[in-house]
């Protein structure tokens, strides 16, 4: 688990991460099995609690728990969340204020929007912005750079958009506050596909995103995944998949609308 994401979760309940560890060592040419002439060592302090057991000739073991603090505290993860790096550039999208009921240009900078617990008429840090289905084919043809998940995409070591969806009209979408993470650069490339919200957001990110649901839905594509990773394990004579890779790399194709309304099929790069 990465540590700041640890020490979020240990923060917001009031928490104590506790790990355990067990060791044990010995020469394995020369032990025969433990003997009665043990040493016991019991330790205790306010980060560590653990008893050794010494037989001199044979080997040791030690067993405990170590607990775990945050490295901050709360008013000090607070300060850096609230802290605004002036140096940074943000892009502005248009995205659908549905706080204000309107359709604008927003910024996605810190400050430009506000939380469901802030009284301002600022737009919700959750309000949605609509790009056209191309803003993925960078993603779909580079998968040694990034990971495209089916509601996630990163850059290895670098960034991470942590939520999109698609909606009914084949339209990308996601969250002003998610934007704000990218790099500006990252954030310039999907400028450039951002549009006007064509259709509402997809059931699957209303119920997730806003009602807390656990979408069950049936997944064609996921189902299409399972059966071609069950063959796979099974060692089928009559079919091989050409790379282990493969499965993590297919993908929906997506629709755009044409000029006359209807619309258009988007051929898969996978």
């Amino acid at each position: 688990m990465q540590r700041r994401v640890l020490d979020e979760y240990l923060l917001a309940g009031g928490r104590v991460a506790v790990r355990a560890f067990d060791f044990t060592r010995f020469d394995s040419n020369s032990i025969e099995g433990w003997g009665d002439e043990r040493v016991e060592k019991h330790e205790e302090d306010a980060e560590f609690s653990y008893r050794l057991t010494v037989e001199p000739g044979s080997g040791s073991y030690m067993r405990g728990i170590q607990l775990i603090r945050p490295l901050e505290t709360i008013s000090q993860y607070h300060d850096r969340l609230t802290r605004r790096d002036d140096s940074r550039e943000y892009a502005s999208f248009v995205a659908q204020d549905w706080k204000n009921r309107v359709i604008r240009e927003i910024s996605c900078a810190p400050g430009a929007t506000a939380n469901y617990f802030t009284k301002s008429d600022s737009p919700y840090e959750t309000t949605p912005a609509f790009f056209r289905p191309e803003v993925l084919t960078k993603y779909k043809s580079d998968p040694s750079k990034y990971t495209l998940e089916e509601r996630s995409i990163s850059c290895r070591g670098a960034w991470s958009l942590r939520t999109y969806d698609i909606n009914e009209a084949g339209q990308v979408h996601t969250y002003l506050v998610y934007l704000r993470d990218l790099p500006y650069a990252e954030q310039l490339y999907w400028k450039a596909f951002n549009e006007e919200p064509k259709a509402p957001l997809s059931k699957r990110a209303i119920g997730t995103d806003f009602e807390g649901q656990f979408w069950a839905e049936y997944n064609p594509l996921q189902s299409v995944i399972a059966h071609a990773r069950d063959l796979r394990e099974a060692g089928v004579l009559w079919w091989t998949l050409r790379s282990q890779d493969l499965l993590s790399q297919v993908h929906y194709p997506r629709r755009k609308q044409a000029k006359s309304g209807r619309t258009k099929s988007w051929r898969s790069t996978s």
